[in-house]
């Protein structure tokens, strides 16, 4: 193991250092961040370690090295940050607090070390991270030299999973990548290029004829073809674009490598950049070209959600026969590239679900809503009997209702606020595993400039849930802290009425802002009891008349479904 050596920049203990001065704005925005992440940390930590008693601790540590390391190297995201400044911070608390040699900093040094070691654990076990992946993994590395007790080494290579390996694999054998690696090489030393970086028109043609034979069945021209292919390598910086030619770049060699912990960031890259030049809807497309752009976005995304869409899809009525026949001409060039799989049904690597929910049109207000066409790739369901059960209550609190498939999450939403008689005051999320999540629309976390969240207009129910017994949990008020589970009871094919609507339930749910469950529960202990001390306090806190009785089994499914109808209708 190689020694510590001291370094001159290290002064003091900066955990330390950033607790000398009043609140600061950069210390609130931290806070801020930190306030954003604290539930899906403390979830994490409970369920990985099946106890929380530690989690706040740890993460008033991170805190501390946030702002720290803000003050030294700016603003950071807490999901999305340079993984060498965070290093050096860390390694500098590290350094300060075993230079000190007493038993009291030996255990405040392993708090920090194990805080850190935690959130690193849980940025790559949660889906929270919004940088780049090898950025991520570049993280763990320099913090595993740190708890080594080793020199920070950057230039030391990251090491990839057995999954993110074959993933690499996969992207390796897609056409796409073949035919960007093949235009790499092609260019060579370098090659002429217009005054506005295109390929001179000698080089195009040349460059053309690489693969003009490629592809069975072209949508576009060679011209399109090369242009995606050629901007897609200069995104993923593979090539430098100078004043009169285009060359390879430094990073080229990555592309090109067959290493996978080399090649990893550089073909994501790569492929990202490809499916975003050839998806994106520009300023002079037709109305046509942007409808089929919609409708070959959407059938990419219900595949990506592994909800392969059928090849021979009957095409409704409201969708033009020109349209319709464009969609299917574009999949079948994407299945050539290795982008899309189609054989019954078009399907979608994991790889490319993973991209595909990164993307947005580029459209804002008016102008999407325009572009967006007033119709969808055809989907059916059934009405799905789902069980909403208050997870930890004693007694059970729950309640049954049934919903059309294609309601959108967001109306789901509704429909829980409605059931359990809440009002929604509180921030909410749907909590789903990584597979369920893996290639979902998300939109930018209001909360947090570097953070996305599930677009839960634009996802439906079915979705998520398609077969009897699939789950998923639902979190509201993060103080508070009501955590449901959300399972399928049963599939009712094609009811005539598919109005949502509450069946059944059990006793009454805990009132708002009431403490949780331990708070509800004290609440029913006070109520139980005409000489407790917060007996009153409480009957008139619940708006409970003279002679009116706290009941905790109560339950009116009428007014229940009274609320329900009243959320949806907002």
């Amino acid at each position: 193991m190689a020694q510590k050596k001291k370094k001159n920049q290290r002064q003091g203990h900066p955990g330390r250092q950033a607790t000398q001065h009043g609140t600061s704005a950069l210390e609130a925005s931290v806070q801020r961040s930190l306030d954003q992440i604290t539930p899906h940390y403390l979830r994490w930590y409970e369920k990985t370690y099946n106890d929380d008693g530690l989690a706040m601790p740890y993460l008033m540590i991170l805190g501390q090295i946030f702002v720290v390391t803000a003050e030294e190297y700016g603003a950071q995201s807490l999901t999305n940050f340079d993984p060498q400044a965070f290093a050096e911070i860390f390694d500098a608390i590290v350094f300060s607090q075993a230079e000190d040699e007493t038993s009291a900093d030996d255990e405040s040094l392993n708090m920090v070390k194990d805080a850190v070691n935690s959130y690193v654990n849980f940025l790559n076990e949660s889906d929270v991270w919004t940088g780049r992946e090898e950025d991520l993994y570049r993280l763990g590395e320099l913090v595993g030299q740190v708890l080594d007790g080793q020199e920070i080494d950057p230039d030391m290579p990251a090491q990839l999973s057995s999954l993110e390996t074959q993933v690499v694999g996969d992207l390796n054998q897609m056409k796409v990548v073949q035919l960007g690696r093949e235009l790499l090489r092609w260019i060579g030393p370098g090659r002429a290029i217009e005054a506005g970086g295109e390929l001179a028109a000698a080089e195009a043609k040349e460059a053309i004829s690489l693969f003009e034979n490629s592809l069975e069945a072209q949508v576009s021209s060679g011209d399109d073809l090369l242009m995606r292919l050629y901007l897609a390598l200069a995104l993923a910086e593979a090539i430098e674009i100078e004043e009169h030619q285009v060359r390879p770049s430094a990073a080229a060699q990555d592309f090109l490598s067959e290493d996978p912990s080399v090649a990893f960031g550089s073909l994501f890259a790569f492929v990202h950049a490809f499916l975003e030049e050839t998806l994106a809807e520009s300023e002079t497309d037709s109305v046509t070209d942007q409808q089929v752009s919609y409708l070959v976005r959407q059938t990419l995304e219900m595949a990506a959600d592994q909800t392969p869409v059928p090849v021979d899809l009957p095409r409704e009525e409201k969708i033009p026969e020109d349209y319709w026949q464009q969609m299917h001409a574009q999949l079948t060039e994407l299945a050539q590239l290795g982008l899309v799989t189609k054989g019954t049904h078009y399907e979608v690597p994991l790889a490319v679900g993973a991209l595909l929910s990164q993307f947005d049109s580029g459209l804002e207000g008016d102008e999407l809503e325009e572009a967006e066409p007033d119709f969808q790739v055809p989907t059916s369901g059934p009405m799905l009997q789902l069980k909403l059960n208050l997870k930890g209550a004693k007694p059970p609190i729950w309640r049954r209702v049934q919903v059309p498939a294609e309601l959108s999450l967001r109306a789901l939403h509704q429909v829980i606020q409605g059931a359990f008689e809440w009002a929604d005051y509180h921030l909410h999320e749907f909590q789903l595993s990584d597979v369920q999540a893996q290639g979902l629309p998300t939109v930018p976390d209001p909360f947090d400039e570097y953070s996305t969240s599930l677009d839960e207009e634009a996802i439906t129910i079915g979705r998520l849930l398609r077969a009897e017994k699939d789950k998923i949990s639902y979190m509201y008020d993060f103080g508070d802290g009501w955590a449901l589970s959300i399972a399928v009871e049963k599939l009712l094919e094609n009811p005539e009425d598919r109005t949502p609507r509450c069946t059944g339930g059990r006793r009454m749910a805990p009132v708002e802002d009431s403490g949780g469950l331990g708070g509800w529960e004290h609440i029913h202990e006070a109520m139980a009891d005409p000489n407790h001390e917060d007996h009153q306090q409480y009957r008139e806190w619940l708006l409970l008349e003279d002679g009116e009785e706290f009941d905790p089994a109560y339950f009116d499914i009428e007014h229940v479904n009274e609320l329900i109808q009243g959320y949806l209708s907002r």
